[in-house]
């Protein structure tokens, strides 16, 4: 029998990716806007019965330089956690940020780890620490299996040639999301309930480790 995995934002361009590619071994549930709304507890409680895991995508996004810090993430963060704990789910697979550690102004020769204290670069970053460290609580104190991943950058496109500073340093390719999501998945355990991973493909110049437990490597 397939493994039942949920996925919240999956009309966007991450979510598709995964949806479209990830059907072919899992029983996909995609949610999203209008027919689910992750900020409905009651709902989220009702549809997500029966799933092994999750995988959190929904998020309301802006520029994440503007300045502003969105309620509706941390409640759909909080609701996501909460339901997995109280349907007994596995595990939680959650879409943090880069932008959770600042690297633009990253200097010398090692490699930004992902279990350094971060200092997130924008308020936008910020919300994916909060999402960080709620996980580390239900890890540790509600026996839920946690992973954040510090996606890099996805496109429509599938390129690293994309107009943002430091682009090609944190572009994420399809191929690589797709593998590191299914490795994730597959896992017979998450160490101490919790990890995070920089989720970025082998590119030039990269300030950021791939250390994981599950040793996953980008093609």
């Amino acid at each position: 029998m397939k493994k039942k995995i949920a996925i919240t934002g999956a009309k966007g361009v991450v979510g598709k990716v995964l949806t479209q590619n990830l059907k072919k071994d899992y029983e996909i549930l995609a949610l999203d806007l209008p027919e689910y709304d992750v900020r409905d507890f009651k709902l989220l409680l009702k549809v997500l019965k029966g799933c092994f895991g999750i995988i959190h995508l929904a998020w309301r996004h802006n520029d994440y330089k503007e300045g502003k810090l969105l309620p509706d993430n941390f409640l759909m963060t909080i609701n996501i956690y909460e339901v997995c704990f109280r349907l007994k789910i596995k595990r939680v697979i959650m879409a943090s940020s880069l932008h959770a550690d600042s690297f633009y102004d990253h200097k010398g020769k090692k490699l930004l780890r992902p279990d350094k204290v971060p200092c997130p670069d924008s308020l936008y970053g910020a919300e994916k620490v909060f999402m960080e460290t709620l996980g580390r609580y239900y890890a540790k104190y509600k026996n839920l299996e946690v992973v954040c991943l510090r996606l890099g950058g996805v496109n429509e496109k599938n390129t690293p040639f994309f107009p943002e500073k430091d682009y090609s340093k944190i572009f994420l390719s399809h191929k690589d999301l797709i593998s590191l999501v299914k490795t994730c998945i597959e896992a017979k355990k998450v160490p101490q309930n919790f990890v995070i991973i920089n989720a970025i493909s082998r590119n030039k110049k990269r300030v950021h480790s791939w250390e994981n437990p599950f040793f996953w490597r980008p093609h």
